[in-house]
């Protein structure tokens, strides 16, 4: 009855309105009125409210409304053919124009305009159920303050742009092959449920160029921009693109799917897109939530570019690119999104994870793919295969194709994962209260959790299930719809199990919260045979407390439930070891004992502490290094199926001595000092429920010293090499410390310390470089050296000994002041008896000068005798025997030399003479 009722109050104004005259026009003529469509709007008889009925023909006149509130339709709008038959066409100004301020009253429709396209200027017409096709000037081409309604219409292989410069709303159009200047070429009104696909443009928006409106539900796709934003260039304008299909399109810079976009960018599928720059968006400045955005292509980097603002629960997974591509490019704040397998990376260009962002396989029900189109080595012709990107679900996941709900035996990860900021009620129970990432998240279609915190018969979700439940249900009995929140067995009728089910959850009043009931610490064993549970903080919806039952339902003996208590902990004893016990808690109302749902239930077997009960060793501690103690306790079997763990404790008071906290491991290794008594014990527990062992006995184990460094005896790497005339320096071989801490050295002068002070531990030097001060010019010194542990002090033996001279400092010659060579120059004086042979040479040298500060040497040479004196420190010279008779013949020189034997200049000769 209430259908009917709907359906006479649907036709009634049909019934009471007045309709208008019927005009017919046929270019054949026969029995119609006008045989071109233009009479019969210029007809006197023609008014507002009346109808022109076109018979199948093609009409070659150019069309204007002149004002008038006319419907202009075909024989049968609704007939494809009838409207492909019915054929307006133009070769100069428009096919058909609205310029006189027609509004909605004036419809064109069921008909196809071809040569010239359609123009509104300052008019909003209706124009719907046409083929708008071949038009040289646009298919539709709007001027001024035009807000027509394009609705239903096919708009194909127009040139420059499908629509174009449009106020009005464009809806349920397929708008495809247009192009070189877009499908959508700016438009102010929305765009709603389109098929925008296969349209070019050269420059930017190959789908749609810039819309000041809202983007909903299109299938935009296989579009082409030259420039960017192969599906949508909204250069930066704010209405909203939401619950689109975006795929295949292809921008030559940036955006493949959309570019500039200030506007929300919600719940589309975004797939099979190609940039070079943000494959899947680029440029966009406005919320991006809860989007699939998949399969799509870049060249240079990022699926999303440079897109600053929010970006939530979206799944980014399964898109292409070379190694530096990056998921995200570009600072966002993005949160609560799941990344997978996107080539490369999930983050470049200062993009990072943030809050919430999972790195998870999403779980497609059918992962769309690129199709090679037969030529695998060349990309350009590739095509994409679209998938189905609802999720897995164990619980229930929507299929498109067969319209039911089916189950799956995995469930993806991005269910229950989004923001919590977002709104999660347009989700069906069961599920978290948590929105659901991906395209379906928030809406009717989101796979379903197996976090079941509501109740299936809360249909207006106000926590109650009560008679408005019950009305909401009523007003869609019996249909057969298949997606309804109140098909709650979900198998796509509504009928009495529907009923059934909202009785059985029947629930009138406010449940306390949080219902279902959750756990603060989960049942655990506490000690042998006792269990321990705390319930989280219940609230009373009633105002008047809350109490608490803990529920045990295996039923196993020893096993108790706690009743109604105030506490919410509770402790269940006497439980037999090796049995499992499962608990769940739910509250109560203290007032009206209204219940909330029972938590989820968490079970524990109880054991006893790992075998065997008094830990042993399979090795006792052993010193196997100077600095090392290592030790394996026996292996302990974990009695509650949990694995165990081990507890080693150094229980000895000597320095360096460490516990090993509890882990898997049974053997430990203590790092210690060396020469020293350690003593340890250890003891084992299961891992779950933390029961111990006894200690073992406690075994100790003394560490040996460390051996001095090697090599010994010690090595020169370098051996004492003079480098001044006052410091020598050397390098020893490198000692290698035994004690692991390190080595030190000492070099020892022989020559000048004949007894070393090795204990003087300022000799003692980190480096194996010393050199050497301090020294005497010409000497020799000789040198030894060795190592010693930095820690223990142990010294190796010296090295062989290794010796440097240093040289001289001075490299100027002595010479004689003022060129004067002789004190008293050479000379034959008489000494002794006076005999004829008693005579002796005699002479002195003028004193030399020297730059240094060292002894001076005299060579007297006789150039024509044997007197020569040899080099003496002595000016004076004197022949040392009688020469005999006279010798006034000999030739004499004198020349000076210092201790670096640097030589003066040679006197002139001079001949002897009588001494006066």
């Amino acid at each position: 009855m209430k259908k009917m009722l709907f359906i006479l109050a649907c036709l009634l104004p049909l019934f009471c309105a007045e309709a208008g005259n019927i005009i017919t026009v046929d270019d054949d003529g026969g029995a119609a009125d006008f045989t071109r469509i233009q009479d019969a709007i210029d007809a006197p008889g023609t008014t507002d409210g009346d109808t022109i009925v076109v018979h199948e023909g093609d009409y070659n006149e150019n069309i204007n409304f002149r004002g008038k509130a006319l419907e202009i339709r075909s024989l049968y709008p609704e007939d494809p053919s009838i409207v492909q038959a019915t054929v307006i066409t133009a070769s100069s100004g428009y096919s058909v124009t609205f310029d006189s301020g027609e509004m909605g009253g004036s419809v064109l429709t069921g008909l196809t305009i071809t040569g010239r396209g359609i123009r509104c200027a300052n008019s909003s017409p209706e124009i719907s159920k046409n083929i708008i096709t071949n038009c040289d000037n646009s298919g539709i081409t709007c001027a001024g303050s035009s807000y027509p309604l394009i609705q239903d219409n096919v708009i194909s292989f127009n040139s420059p742009s499908g629509i174009r410069l449009s106020q009005g709303a464009i809806i349920d159009n397929k708008i495809t092959h247009n192009g070189p200047e877009s499908g959508i070429y700016i438009s102010y009104g929305d765009i709603i449920g389109n098929e925008i696909s296969n349209n070019i443009s050269t420059g930017n928006g190959g789908g749609i160029y810039i819309c000041y409106g809202d983007i909903l539900q299109n299938i935009i796709m296989n579009n082409e921009a030259g420039g960017n934003g192969g599906g949508i260039s909204n250069s930066n304008n704010s209405g909203d693109t939401a619950s689109n299909k975006i795929i295949g399109n292809k921008a030559g810079q940036r955006g493949g799917g959309i570019h500039a976009s200030n506007g929300i960018v919600a719940e589309n599928i975004i797939a099979g897109n190609r940039a070079e720059f943000g494959s899947a968006m680029a440029d966009c400045g406005a919320e991006i939530h809860n989007n699939t955005i998949t399969g799509n292509r870049v060249e240079m980097s990022g699926t999303l570019s440079q897109c600053y603002y929010y970006v939530d629960n979206n799944i980014i997974a399964f898109n292409e690119g070379p190694a530096n591509m990056g998921g995200i490019s570009g600072v966002s704040i993005n949160s609560y999104n799941c990344f997978w397998e996107n080539a490369g990376s999930h983050f470049n260009g200062g993009a990072s994870a943030g809050e919430g962002d999972l790195i998870a396989d999403p779980l497609f029900a059918q992962p769309g793919y690129w199709d090679a189109n037969g030529t695998e080595a060349d990309p350009d012709d590739d095509f994409w295969v679209e998938g189905d990107y609802h999720v897995l679900s164990e619980y229930g996941r929507w299929n498109a194709g067969i319209l039911r709900w089916v189950y799956d035996g995995d469930t993806s990860p991005c269910i229950d994962a989004g923001l919590d900021y977002w709104d999660w009620k347009g989700e069906y129970w069961p599920h978290g209260k948590r929105i659901n990432q991906g395209r379906y998240g928030g809406t009717s279609q989101a796979s379903m959790s197996p976090n079941d915190v509501g109740n299936v018969a809360d249909l207006n979700l106000d926590e109650l299930v009560d008679f408005r439940d019950l009305m909401l249900l009523c007003e869609v009995w019996p249909y057969d719809w298949p997606l309804l929140r109140e098909d709650l067995d979900r198998n796509g009728f509504i009928d009495l199990s529907d009923y059934a089910i909202l009785v059985a959850n029947w629930a009138p009043f406010p449940l306390p919260s949080p219902s279902p009931m959750t756990w603060e610490v989960e049942p655990y064993e506490s000690s042998q045979g006792t269990a321990a549970m705390e319930a989280s903080e219940a609230q009373s919806s009633d105002d008047t407390g809350v109490q608490y039952r803990f529920e045990e339902i295996t039923g196993n003996p020893g096993g108790s439930d706690s009743g109604w208590i105030s506490s919410r902990t509770y402790t269940d004893t006497g439980l037999s070891s090796g049995v499992e016990y499962c608990y769940r808690v739910q509250a109560r109302n203290i007032g009206n004992n209204i219940e909330s749902k029972f938590s989820e239930a968490v079970c524990i077997v109880v054991s006893s502490p790992p075998t065997p009960a008094v830990m042993t060793w399979a090795t006792p501690p052993t010193a196997d290094a100077f600095n090392r103690v290592s030790m394996t306790a026996t292996t302990a079997n974990s009695t509650d199926g949990s694995g165990v763990e081990y507890y080693f404790d150094c229980v000895s008071v000597s320095e360096g001595g460490h516990d090993r906290e509890w882990a898997d491991e049974p053997n430990y290794t203590d790092t210690v000092s060396e020469n020293r008594e350690y003593c340890y014990k250890v003891k084992a527990r299961n891992k779950a429920n933390k029961l111990e062992t006894e200690f073992s006995d406690e075994r100790c184990a003394t560490t040996p010293k460390a051996p001095p460094p090697t090599p010994s005896p010690m090595t020169w790497a370098s051996e004492p090499t003079a480098v001044s005339h006052s410091s020598i320096t050397m390098t020893s071989g490198t000692a290698t410390s035994a004690d692991g801490v390190g080595v030190e050295y000492f070099f020892w002068n022989v020559t000048r310390d004949p007894i070393p002070d090795v204990n003087n531990n300022m000799r003692w030097h980190a480096s194996p470089t010393f050199t050497d001060t301090g020294l005497s010019k010409l000497t020799t010194y000789s040198y030894r050296v060795k190592a010693r542990n930095l820690f223990n002090k142990a010294e190796n033996e010296w090295s062989v000994e290794r010796s440097a001279t240093t040289p001289c400092d001075d490299s100027i010659s002595p010479w004689f002041p003022g060129g004067i060579y002789w004190e008293s120059e050479p000379c034959e004086e008489h000494h002794g008896a006076p005999t004829e042979f008693d005579w002796w040479g005699v002479m002195t040298a003028a004193e030399a000068q020297d730059n240094g500060s060292g002894i001076l040497e005299y060579h007297f040479v006789c150039t024509n005798g044997p007197w020569s004196s040899g080099w003496q420190t002595d000016r004076h010279y004197e022949i040392s025997e009688s020469w005999g008779r006279s010798q006034q013949g000999f030739i004499f020189y004198v020349e000076a030399r210092d201790e670096c034997g640097n030589v003066s200049g040679r006197s002139p000769d001079v001949l002897v003479r009588y001494c006066q």
